[in-house]
């Protein structure tokens, strides 16, 4: 979900598809949904929740760039920020391309 407060600065000027960043520079397309005034990001989520380990009590803090790109860092249930997956379990750059989840 994204904070209504948010999307009201943004003067409906966001794409319908966003590029999600990770500390480690990989990059996942997602698709932004609308219901009932209230915006999310749907395809690709998934992906990018699980390439990044992102459990139950971790919090995300996402930078908007202005050019529908989101740079994420993400933070454990300790307050603290948590290790990027190993480089040898990642393709640093690669895009990973929505699906229809």
């Amino acid at each position: 979900l994204i904070p209504n407060a948010f999307i009201a600065r943004l003067d409906g000027s966001m794409a319908d598809k966003v590029v999600l960043i990770s500390r480690t520079n990989r990059f996942w397309q997602v698709k932004l949904s609308q219901r009932k005034n209230v915006v999310f990001f749907q395809n690709g989520w998934k992906r990018f929740v699980k390439a990044n380990s992102v459990e139950h009590g971790d919090f995300l803090v996402f930078r908007y760039d202005g050019n529908d790109v989101f740079d994420g860092r993400l933070y454990g249930i300790s307050g603290l920020e948590k290790e990027p997956v190993k480089e040898d379990e990642e393709r640093n750059g690669d895009v990973e391309v929505m699906d229809d989840e």
